[in-house]
Order: C-alpha cells, then structure tokens, then sequence
C-alpha cells in the first residue's frame, strides 16, 4: 500500500505545484487591485485636498481685499475728518525719513 511508484509521486509534485502557482497567480492579482484602489482613493483624497486649499486661498485673498479696501475708505474718512492731524502725521512722517536718509547713505 505504501508501494508508490516515483512517476506517480512525480505527477503529483506537479499536479501540488500547478496548483500553487495559480493560487500565488490569484493572490498575486488580488493584491494588484487592492493596490490599485489604494492609489485610485488616495489620488481623489489628495485631489479633493488640493481643490479644498485652492478654494481656502481665494476666500482668503477675496476677504483680504476687502479688508484693505476698507481700510483705505476709513483712512480717507479719518482725513476728512482731522485734517490737521493727517497733516501733522505726514510732516513727521517726512521728517524722519529726511533726517534718515543722508546717515543711512553715508555709510
């Protein structure tokens, strides 16, 4: 009973390992598309991530613009309103800057 011939053991090494290439073969093609999705979500995720930032940064520039413009408006509204004080602000202003620049160009 024990008696196996080798050609009989031989076409079963082959017959084992037929079967075990095709289940690496299976596996190997399971892993390629898990793989695939892996990349599939994580180029949406950076894409998505991408679109958020650029939409961030346009608010961000469109609120600070307003901003800006707000502050010229209250700056030209404060003028207006204490012309003296404006004036006094400019001539010191001037002042500093005049009295800088001929010591910073010396140098």
């Amino acid at each position: 009973m024990n008696n196996v011939s080798e050609e009989g053991m031989v076409h079963a090494n082959v017959d084992t390992s037929g079967r075990l290439a095709a289940a690496c073969s299976m596996h190997a093609e399971d892993l390629a598309r898990q793989w695939e999705r892996g990349v599939k979500n994580a180029r949406a995720a950076v894409e998505d991530k991408i679109e958020d930032t650029k939409r961030e940064a346009q608010r961000f520039v469109k609120r600070s613009r307003f901003a800006v413009e707000d502050k010229i408006l209250e700056s030209a509204h404060q003028m207006k309103k204490h012309p003296g004080v404006t004036l006094a602000a400019a001539f010191a202003a001037g002042a500093v800057l005049g009295f800088m620049m001929p010591r910073f160009g010396r140098r």
